[in-house]
């Protein structure tokens, strides 16, 4: 009579099939399918488009808590350069991260926890470009010594 060892070593040399072709996958690496990257990828891409939704409807709110002078309108255009910004990055986790920060940020500006400084400093480049003055004291202030 044979054993049970005996028979399936045989129905594996009947079948073709080798052991040694056999590769035990570990937990991690069966939840590493791609339509769990790709639902991964809706959700952060469903995510990141209702942060800038609540940026971009808050934004009124944001400019009269932080006493700015800044029309809406041109802060909700550094709002969408700073969406921009981060366009091309595709690692989920990368696009995480970047969520956990703008969330963060987010809440202060609503709450008023932030700086009026932490407000205007995405318009620090903006600012930056403007015609520099001609006349003899802005020369001589901006000059190096």
């Amino acid at each position: 009579m044979l054993t049970r060892a005996v028979v399936r070593n045989q129905a594996v040399r009947n079948s073709g099939a080798s052991v040694e072709g056999y590769v035990k996958q570990t937990p991690s690496e069966k939840l590493n399918t791609q339509a769990r990257a790709d639902y991964a990828r809706a959700n952060s891409r469903l995510r990141v488009l209702t942060l800038y939704k609540a940026f971009y409807r808050a934004a009124p709110e944001i400019l009269v808590l932080n006493k700015s002078s800044i029309p809406s309108n041109v802060y909700r255009q550094v709002i969408k350069n700073e969406f921009a910004k981060n366009s091309n990055i595709s690692d989920t986790r990368a696009i995480e991260l970047l969520l956990g920060k703008g969330q963060m940020d987010f809440q202060e500006l609503v709450v008023g926890f932030s700086q009026e400084s932490q407000m205007h400093r995405p318009f620090d480049e903006i600012l930056q470009n403007d015609p520099k003055a001609t006349d003899f004291v802005s020369k001589f202030l901006t000059s190096k010594f």
